[in-house]
């Protein structure tokens, strides 16, 4: 799903939601999204998993390599389905998997 800017120089996602990760069921780097600082933001780590999970955010011009995950996390590892909440104004955001061995991973964002 794309974002949109409005008058307002705010974005908004599509149907207020956007699919980051779909069903991972193995390590990844994860795809920087652009979010063009949309505050606030919930990104949710979903699904049934035994692995480890993380959640970056960049301000890099131009976008980083998908590989490049010396940027700021937010929050902790997750190795349990949670959220965290994006509240500052970010350029790009990425979930990764850094460990996987078994199950599902999604992750969504959400936008107010």
């Amino acid at each position: 799903m794309a974002l949109k800017q409005y008058q307002s120089q705010r974005f908004t996602l599509d149907d207020n939601s956007c699919t980051i990760l779909a069903g991972a069921g193995t390590t990844t780097n994860g795809v920087w999204l652009p979010i063009h600082g949309c505050v606030p933001l919930i990104v949710s780590i979903e699904g049934t998993f035994v692995g480890t999970v993380q959640v970056f955010v960049s301000n890099k011009v131009p976008k980083p390599a998908d590989a490049d995950n010396a940027r700021v996390q937010l929050g902790s590892d997750f190795d349990a389905p949670g959220y965290v909440l994006i509240d500052g104004p970010w350029r790009w955001v990425k979930v990764r998997v850094s460990a996987y061995t078994s199950g599902s991973v999604e992750a969504y964002a959400y936008a107010g």
